[in-house]
């Protein structure tokens, strides 16, 4: 998360009010990890330490849609010879793994330990996006 954010930060060049509160919201979700991971090391394989860990990386995926949304927007705060295929690859590399963290969401009303391995498909996704995909 820290590298993504790193990444979307090399093309955003200016800054504004709207940019601070966006990203203030995103790093506040971020934040919030150690404590929902604590929950799943207090309370492993339960279902509700499972769902708050997932919304937590929900809310973390979403504030990182909203922020590059915002900054790549009619070239907001980005230079205007950024290339529009890195835009749109940037959104799909932060969208699937949302879907991906839904789909453990509901996976683990049925049962955790298949959710924690569907989780695992993220990592997946991670070393085939930056390797295949070329996502920066």
């Amino acid at each position: 998360m820290w590298i993504s954010h790193h990444r979307a930060f090399h093309y955003i060049k200016r800054s504004n009010t709207g940019l601070v509160w966006v990203n203030i919201f995103s790093l506040m979700f971020v934040a919030l990890i150690p404590f929902s991971t604590s929950l799943i090391g207090h309370y492993r394989m339960e279902q509700v330490p499972f769902v708050v860990y997932g919304i937590n990386l929900l809310l973390i995926f979403v504030m990182m849609f909203i922020l590059w949304t915002y900054a790549t927007g009619k070239y907001r705060l980005v230079d205007r010879d950024i290339d529009p295929r890195l835009v749109k690859r940037r959104k799909l590399s932060i969208t699937t793994p949302s879907l991906i963290v839904v789909l453990a969401i509901g996976i683990s009303f049925v049962n955790v330990i298949a959710a924690f391995s569907v989780l695992a498909l993220m990592l997946v996704y991670g070393f085939v996006a930056q390797r295949v995909m070329r996502v920066e």
